[in-house]
């Protein structure tokens, strides 16, 4: 990692400086963000990527259960959108809580789609439609 002669003490000062110290402006007013970066600045995806990435690693990756029956065929994320078939709601739920667990201080709140059949899920600027064809999803 080239971090062009800045030490690590000093970096994590400036990330300090930039995640701690983060305004925008909504109906002429402006706002302190205090947690993390607002939509719109340049190193809030890699940010998102980052701290879903954890919550995910420290959740759902951990336990073989999940990793070779639900995530690795039906698990999928784009930045921090997720999205995940499972076979029915309580998998589904239960997917969610292991990676919501990981956000200690509640600051992501978490959406479920429990589409009926033949229904269309928003996915990014998709849609996927879910059929039932002899108990599988499609």
């Amino acid at each position: 990692l080239d971090t062009f002669g800045i030490t690590l003490v000093e970096l994590h000062k400036i990330l300090e400086l930039v995640f701690g110290n983060s305004y925008f402006t909504f109906d002429q007013k402006l706002y302190w963000q205090r947690d993390g970066l607002f939509m719109g600045c340049s190193p809030s995806p890699g940010a998102a990527i980052i701290a879903v990435y954890r919550m995910e690693r420290n959740s759902i990756y951990t336990d073989i259960h999940y990793l070779n029956r639900l995530v690795h065929t039906n698990y999928c994320r784009y930045v921090d959108d997720n999205s995940s078939l499972a076979p029915d709601e309580d998998t589904a739920k239960q997917i969610c809580d292991q990676i919501s667990a990981q956000d200690s201080r509640g600051r992501i709140q978490w959406e479920i789609d429990f589409p009926q059949q033949n229904q269309f899920v928003p996915f990014l600027d998709t849609e996927t439609k879910i059929e039932a064809e002899e108990g599988t999803l499609f």
